[in-house]
């Protein structure tokens, strides 16, 4: 596997951490429009409960993509952490957790372990050299 796959199968903890954000974006979004109250000035009934209706449907469903989502999420974090505990290099493994387990940028990342930007760059790539993933992971990719 190379260093661009082996980034891809890493990668996939991130992306996951920012499908739930934006589901949970979504949700907050949607469940302000649900709970919006207008007034009925006119006195008149009027509709709209069936709009009410589907929302909350679309609501349950974003629910469920959550909790389907953050399911996946645990068990790639697992996957991921497992696969770079094979760092024994602790800065090679802080880097890389700092990264792809804890969402920060490389920045953050030279920052938090008090190395030059650059130099955590060239980490990142000793360390994916390291690595060595599991060929039953070659299908996640």
């Amino acid at each position: 596997m190379n260093n661009q796959e082996k980034k891809r199968y890493l990668l996939r903890c991130r992306h996951l951490n920012r499908k739930i954000n934006a589901l949970l974006k979504e949700k907050e979004r949607l469940q302000d429009l649900v709970c919006k109250v207008s007034p009925n000035l006119s006195g008149m009934p009027r509709g709209g409960s069936s709009e009410r209706e589907a929302s909350l449907a679309r609501l349950a469903d974003i629910d469920s993509d959550i909790d389907r989502h953050i399911d996946q999420y645990v068990d790639t974090r697992k996957e991921i952490a497992a696969c770079l505990d094979q760092l024994e290099d602790g800065r090679l493994y802080e880097l890389m957790r700092l990264y792809y387990l804890a969402d920060e940028t490389w920045e953050q990342v030279a920052e938090d372990i008090r190395l030059d930007y650059r130099w955590v760059l060239r980490l990142h790539g000793r360390a994916l050299e390291e690595l060595t993933i599991e060929s039953h992971y070659h299908k996640l990719i």
